[in-house]
């Protein structure tokens, strides 16, 4: 269906209103109009025949002296004649007998002459001892109604004229704001510019902005919501697939050597299977555990006890137990004069220094010393365990925190996941680099 534009629309709207209320005044003033007059001049009619009835009986003057000054006074035409129908004054003819019967029967008659043109009214009526004839002659409201007409018609004409510039004038000031909405609903921009209006369009304009600025943020919130979730799910199943993966050696393992009891004979051999069940057993509670703390880490489950913890005599308390495991291992604590207080959960403490202490172990190279140092820049302390050992692939470095990343074959790859999980949990963060000779992991805490 095509469209029908506004300027013809609204020029349509104003030609039929327009004639609506021409229609009125040409109904009001040809049929209102005329039947107001006419009361007004029957009133008016019966006035002046009381005026001159009382005349006749009152006075004491010559009675056609008074009917000539009458005649003088008014507009119409009047005649008067006695009961019977003879006249008196103005007419020499005598009145019907049907009029006379009819007269006496409604006492008034009214009646219009030529009733095609409506040029006179006649207004018959029955007065004391006379008979009363007035006419009164129409032609000025015919053509006072002609005249009315014509400026009727006149005014509809320009009033068309009219119609059609303040149509289009109308049509032009609402159609304009309308296509610079269009305009810049399609475009890109978010801020209107060069629109000066003081009106309800003004109101209108502001209102779409703030509507594309908020989709236009809406939208960019999905998309960002859209990639979390792509990118979570990624992670989720390559979570899965690294869990299945680790999990599937030792149960193989497992079942060997179950397979191997069931078959030996050699209570030697069956001690030894059984030894190899009870580590790979341990081994799988150790993983179950560690992506059990790992879990609850990223969904921010696990309920942390914090509190203020002295960060020196922590970490000598941590070196300590390491002595009673590694008895050749060398730590070097160089810790500064003065105690840093720190507000942390002592256990999830515990295994971010066991984690990268094991690690530090495991790597180090020729024996040499595992060096702890401090630095303190508040509103952060950062704690730098350094060991001997060939330096990190760079490629390898940005993802050694994700869960199951491995360099090696040893190990699980969740130890260094769990302790950039924990140090975030507390607003903290790990950082890891080569040097010439060695490893560096820093733990940067937030000591506000």
């Amino acid at each position: 269906m095509k469209k029908i534009p506004i300027f013809y629309k609204q020029l349509i709207f104003i030609l039929v209103t327009m004639l609506f209320i021409f229609s009125i005044l040409i109904i009001a003033q040809n049929l209102i109009l005329p039947s107001l007059y006419k009361n007004n001049i029957e009133v008016m009619m019966k006035n002046q025949i009381d005026q001159l009835n009382e005349a006749f009986n009152t006075s004491s003057e010559d009675d056609e002296e008074i009917y000539l000054d009458f005649i003088n006074s008014i507009d119409g035409k009047i005649s008067i004649y006695d009961k019977m129908g003879s006249p008196l004054f103005g007419d020499s003819k005598n009145l019907s007998l049907s009029l006379l019967i009819d007269l006496n029967d409604e006492q008034m008659i009214i009646s219009e002459n030529d009733i095609n043109t409506v040029n006179s009214i006649q207004l018959i009526q029955l007065k004391d001892e006379n008979i009363y004839i007035y006419t009164q002659s129409l032609e000025g409201l015919n053509q006072t109604l002609s005249l009315v007409n014509a400026l009727s018609i006149y005014i509809l004409i320009i009033g068309i004229i009219c119609s059609f510039i303040a149509s289009l004038l109308i049509s032009k000031r609402l159609t304009k704001p309308i296509h610079q909405l269009i305009k810049f609903v399609d475009s890109e921009d978010v801020t209107l510019q060069n629109f000066n209006r003081k009106d309800e369009f003004n109101t209108l304009m502001l209102a779409f902005s703030n509507m594309k600025k908020h989709l236009r943020q809406n939208i960019e919130a999905l998309k960002l919501e859209l990639e979390r979730e792509k990118k979570q799910d990624l992670l989720s199943k390559t979570f899965i697939a690294n869990v299945s993966h680790e999990i599937r050696t030792p149960l193989s393992v497992i079942q060997s050597a179950m397979d191997m009891v069931l078959m030996s004979t050699d209570a030697t051999k069956k001690e030894t299977y059984t030894d190899m069940i009870y580590r790979q057993i341990s081994l799988l509670e150790r993983l179950s555990q560690d992506i059990l703390m790992l879990s609850k880490l990223q969904s921010h489950v696990l309920k942390l006890h914090v509190e203020s913890v002295n960060l020196f005599e922590f970490v000598d308390e941590v070196i300590s137990e390491f002595h009673l495991i590694y008895e050749t291992i060398d730590i070097k604590h160089l810790k500064p004069s003065h105690d840093v207080m720190l507000n942390f959960d002592k256990i999830r403490l515990k295994q971010v220094f066991t984690n990268l202490l094991n690690n530090a172990i495991k790597f180090n190279n020729n024996h040499a010393p595992i060096e702890i140092t401090y630095q303190i820049n508040k509103p952060y302390v950062y704690v730098m365990i350094y060991n001997s050992s060939l330096p990190i692939s760079e490629d390898h470095l940005p993802h050694l925190t994700n869960p199951f990343y491995k360099v090696n074959s040893e190990g699980f790859g969740l130890g260094l996941s769990i302790v950039k999980n924990i140090m975030a949990s507390h607003q903290g963060n790990i950082f890891i680099k080569n040097h010439q000779k060695g490893v560096e992991i820093t733990l940067r805490f937030n000591n506000e």
